[in-house]
């Protein structure tokens, strides 16, 4: 009970129930509340089971996004922000880490977090709620460390495809997660956009190079839908960004004024 504060031992009973006995998608029905209703139970499972991992988290991670400032291009009355996102996940310095090493790091703590919750349950279920509640801390704590490492992978691997454009700004997100990839976007950013506002009163707009990211035509995603690339519009969109959509790669040219 120490696990799930929130939940009745019976409604923690149905879930394992209605799960079949497997511990780690119980877990995770638990963990996101979803127990007021049988039927979207049973919905929950057969997303967890089937959902890719492109799945379009934006909106579940909306609370955690930084707030973008209001800043506007005007030169004369412009305060040159140090940076437009404040995310604790961002780094303002080159995250230089081995793409394959980083993958490696990411199934080890996989793997050590879902022992960790397996064997919260079966403490729970022998009420054992101190060993119970310690599992789970642990279980939690190999969550975090897991999804560092695959956002140092999506970093990594953004590395290497810069690597091969000679032009600076072209962000490629081939191989990202939605939710590393709007972190990456918004480093990128914080880097581009200062820049570019500088240069706006000693070039003309056509002059401006944009910040191109390339997101991919979704023709490896599942069910043929384009997750990355819907979710790099709508995040950008909704953060009051100008841009253009293009097949595969949006060109981003600067804040709405």
């Amino acid at each position: 009970m120490e696990i799930f504060p929130n939940h009745n031992f019976e409604s923690i009973k149905q879930t394992l129930v209605n799960c079949n006995g497997e511990v780690q998608n119980a877990t995770e029905i638990l963990s996101s509340g979803a127990l007021n209703d049988s039927k979207r139970q049973i919905k929950v499972i057969k997303l967890i089971s089937h959902t890719s991992e492109h799945q379009d988290t934006h909106l579940q991670n909306k609370e955690r996004r930084g707030s973008i400032q209001n800043y506007t291009n005007d030169s004369n009355s412009y305060e040159m922000p140090i940076k437009i996102y404040d995310d604790d996940e961002i780094v303002d310095y080159e995250d230089d880490h081995d793409p394959d090493h980083c993958q490696e790091e990411v199934s080890k703590y996989y793997k050590k977090r879902d022992e960790s919750f397996k064997k919260a349950a079966q403490s729970y279920r022998r009420r054992q709620g101190s060993v119970a509640s310690y599992h789970s801390e642990e279980g939690w704590r190999f969550d975090a460390e897991m999804k560092k490492w695959k956002l140092r992978a999506a970093r990594s691997l953004v590395k290497k495809h810069s690597e091969k454009t000679q032009y600076e700004y072209i962000l490629d997100l081939h191989g990202c997660f939605v939710t590393e990839a709007i972190i990456i976007v918004k480093e990128w950013l914080n880097e581009w956009y200062p820049k570019r506002t500088r240069s706006a009163s000693q070039m003309k707009p056509s002059q401006m190079k944009p910040l191109k990211i390339i997101t991919g035509k979704g023709n490896h995603s599942p069910n043929g839908v384009a997750k990355l690339p819907n979710a790099i519009n709508k995040f950008l969109i909704g953060d009051n960004w100008n841009i253009t959509k293009h097949m595969g790669h949006v060109l981003v040219h600067g804040l709405k004024k």
